[in-house]
């Protein structure tokens, strides 16, 4: 299904090559096809450079680098050279850093961006950051971020802070949505 649906994004684009949601889609799509594809990101950044501030492109970003370093710190458990992975894991996670911070400042009062901000700060030893967002949210100095990922009996993984909006959005756009988790 992701497959035809990509073929008619890609129509789309071929139409109107300045229409940034069809970008922007076909970004969505790439990563549910693949969660670690990058091809993804081109379109995420196109969808900002044709609609500067998107939302949704700058979430998706974020969101893309940080699955990316979960799934890596899943792997990690099985992984014989953790620190090969541990480089890769500071690098999306750095990645993610601006897309969720800009998210924050759009839009401060969301909680599964703040906590993954928080994991990241935490997690890159970067104290003083994230000791001003926990300030900024009206945290306690011990508050800890809690869990934000979901593992199916398969081990595959949903990442709330990326699927769950996603399910928002979709339903947003559509009179009937069937989520498959």
């Amino acid at each position: 299904k992701f497959d035809k649906a990509l073929e008619s994004v890609n129509r789309l684009i071929l139409l109107d090559t300045v229409n940034a949601e069809s970008y922007y889609t076909r970004g969505i799509i790439k990563n549910r096809i693949s969660k670690m594809d990058s091809s993804c990101v081109d379109d995420f950044l196109t969808a900002l450079r044709i609609k500067p501030g998107y939302f949704d492109a700058i979430y998706n970003l974020g969101s893309f680098y940080y699955g990316c370093n979960l799934e890596i710190k899943r792997l990690t458990k099985v992984c014989p050279q953790p620190n090969i992975i541990s480089g890769e894991r500071k690098y999306y996670m750095e990645k993610a850093i601006p897309y969720f911070e800009e998210v924050l400042r759009l839009k401060p009062a969301y909680e599964a961006v703040s906590n993954a901000l928080l994991g990241i700060y935490r997690d890159l030893g970067l104290t003083e950051k994230e000791v001003n967002l926990k300030k900024k949210l009206g945290l306690r100095d011990d508050y800890e971020v809690p869990s934000k990922i979901l593992v199916r009996a398969n081990g595959t993984s949903v990442y709330m802070t990326r699927d769950i909006p996603y399910s928002l959005w979709k339903l947003q756009r559509a009179k009937k949505v069937i989520n498959v988790v």
